[in-house]
């Protein structure tokens, strides 16, 4: 139980660390580059760790001062003869703060994962959207 635990915290501070070195700006660009430009999202994040196979994957966001409200699904997939297939999710909303969330799933030797984290941020109503994946 302890190693679990460490293994979801160590994954937390990998994602929080990732978030502060790299973060998504909302700002005009410069240059002719692209960028997202979100009215409600501020950042997204999410990864994947396995300790043997035990796969503990965390997807964090965090909303514009302005919004009222974000909420994340951090689905899991395995790749089966040749296509993705669902194994499971998880779901959590926030109102303040950080929006985080993750669990955990018992992989198999030599199958492919990838992490989805689709995020809504909700400002006076209006929804936004984002996915990425890991």
């Amino acid at each position: 139980m302890k190693h679990k635990t460490f293994i979801r915290l160590l994954c937390l501070l990998i994602c929080l660390l990732m978030m502060s070195a790299v973060s998504v700006s909302a700002a005009v660009p410069s240059d002719d580059a692209i960028m997202p430009l979100w009215n409600s999202i501020a950042e997204i994040e999410v990864s994947i760790v396995f300790d043997g196979t035990l796969g503990v994957p965390l997807g964090i966001a965090s909303k514009q001062s302005t919004a009222d409200s974000i909420e994340g699904t951090l689905t899991i997939y395995a790749y089966v003869d040749d296509e993705w297939v669902y194994v499971t999710h998880w779901y959590n909303k926030v109102t303040q703060g950080t929006l985080a969330v993750t669990g955990e799933f018992d992989g198999v030797s030599g199958i492919r994962y990838k992490a989805v984290f689709d995020v809504v941020a909700y400002t006076d109503g209006v929804a936004e959207t984002a996915s990425f994946y890991h």
